[in-house]
C-alpha cells in the first residue's frame, strides 16, 4: 500500500510546491522500508557507474526520488519542463535534478 501511495502522490492543480513536497516527502518516508519494491538500486547503480564512477546507492536513490518528484508535478505547470528534460536527454545531456532539494528548486523556478 505504501508503494502505491508513493506512486499516486501527484501534485494537484491548485497545490503549491510546498504542500506538494510535504505530501511527497511523507509518501517517500513511508516507502523507504520497502526500497527494493520501489526501485532496483543494484541495476540503477550499475548503469550510473558507467557515467559516474563516484555514484553510490544513496546518490542513485536520491536521483530516482528527485525524478519522481519532478515527473509527478502538475502536468499543466510542468509539461514544458518535462519536454526540455527529455530533449536534453536526446542531446545526451542529463539535466534531471539529482537530489530532492534540486528537484524542488527546478519546480520552483
Amino acid at each position: 500500500m505504501a508503494v502505491k501511495t508513493f506512486y499516486l502522490t501527484l501534485q494537484g492543480s491548485n497545490e503549491g510546491i510546498d504542500e506538494y513536497f510535504a505530501r511527497f516527502e511523507t509518501a517517500e518516508e513511508l516507502v523507504q522500508p520497502f526500497d527494493e519494491d520501489v526501485i532496483d538500486t543494484d541495476e540503477l547503480l550499475k548503469t550510473e557507474k558507467v557515467v559516474n564512477q563516484k555514484a553510490t546507492e544513496e546518490t542513485v536513490t536520491q536521483k530516482y526520488f528527485a525524478m519522481c518528484l519532478v515527473m509527478n508535478g502538475n502536468r499543466n505547470k510542468y509539461e514544458s519542463l518535462w519536454n526540455k528534460l527529455e530533449n536534453d536527454l536526446l542531446m545526451e545531456q542529463d539535466s534531471y535534478p539529482t537530489t530532492l532539494s534540486a528537484a524542488t528548486q527546478i519546480l520552483t523556478n
